[in-house]
């Protein structure tokens, strides 16, 4: 992992024996990571993204009756290569498919949105535990 210092084992912290409910804020983490992720992805329409505008919001690594997740609700606005810009919001790990977009190009709209959602996803993942095999 890039973050190993943030890894939690399938069963949460060692203080935690009885795997309830426990959270860590990697906010700042994930918000690097998905922003060195985005930058020159491309967008639909011929466009990539050109830089990360923002990205406001909080994220963490929740361990739920001993199982990692990663959780999230997020807002990501990026500059696309043609000087547009595109932003997706209500980016929330519990409901991936209702985010929001806008974006004067229709087509870098909906392909950069779906885009974004799966680079989040790919981002997120990393800071879970690898499955043991």
């Amino acid at each position: 992992s890039v973050f190993p210092c943030l890894v939690m084992t399938a069963a949460g912290s060692t203080w935690n024996k009885a795997g309830t409910w426990e959270e860590k804020d990697i906010s700042s983490k994930l918000k690097d990571k998905l922003s060195e992720a985005l930058v020159g992805r491309p967008m639909g329409d011929g466009n990539q993204v050109a830089s990360v505008a923002s990205i406001t919001g909080d994220s963490q690594i929740l361990v739920i009756r001993g199982k990692p997740r990663v959780g999230f609700e997020l807002v990501v606005k990026v500059k696309l290569s043609s000087g547009e810009t595109l932003t997706v919001k209500e980016l929330d790990s519990t409901d991936l498919e209702g985010y929001q977009a806008e974006c004067p190009n229709l087509k870098a709209k909906k392909e950069g949105a779906a885009e974004v959602v799966r680079v989040l996803q790919e981002v997120a993942a990393t800071f879970l535990p690898e499955e043991e095999s």
